[in-house]
């Protein structure tokens, strides 16, 4: 309910702050630091505890439900069956997630760019694991916000 409040205009996760923790948190808060923080995991909907069974580690999705999945269906289903939605940012395909990975605030601005390499011919290199070819590319990255 918290994203639908209006009183709520953020949300600050310390996790274990440590010793200097307290005096870390008011920096922060405070503006006298920026924390760039970003979330190293995704925050999923309601619905995915609903449909992975905790036990579970795979971490591709299912293409098709499968009648013997150890998914745990329910009547609360969103459409998609028993089918396994996988894990992790890579993998997951099911319901919009709450936070994606990476998601965070900063009291900064940035300017990012991709850029792709052109691919010689021999040039490309294949992923045995899921018969992927990977591409190389380059990210840039600047502040061009007043804090450091």
């Amino acid at each position: 309910l918290y994203k639908i409040n209006d009183d709520i205009d953020a949300i600050l996760y310390t996790s274990y702050p440590g010793q200097a923790g307290g005096m870390a948190l008011s920096h922060v808060l405070y503006g006298m630091y920026n924390p760039s923080g970003r979330l190293v995991t995704s925050m999923y909907p309601n619905t995915y505890l609903d449909r992975v069974a905790l036990e579970d580690m795979r971490m591709r999705p299912e293409e098709e439900e499968k009648p013997n999945s150890n998914t745990l269906g329910n009547e609360n289903d969103d459409g998609n069956g028993d089918r396994y939605p996988g894990r992790t940012y890579r993998f997951y395909d099911g319901d919009d997630v709450v936070y994606p990975f990476g998601y965070g605030l900063s009291y900064s601005s940035w300017d990012y760019s991709i850029e792709l390499m052109a691919m010689e011919e021999g040039g490309q290199q294949f992923n045995q694991e899921d018969g992927r070819f990977v591409l190389d590319m380059t990210v840039n990255v600047s502040n061009t916000g007043s804090m450091d």
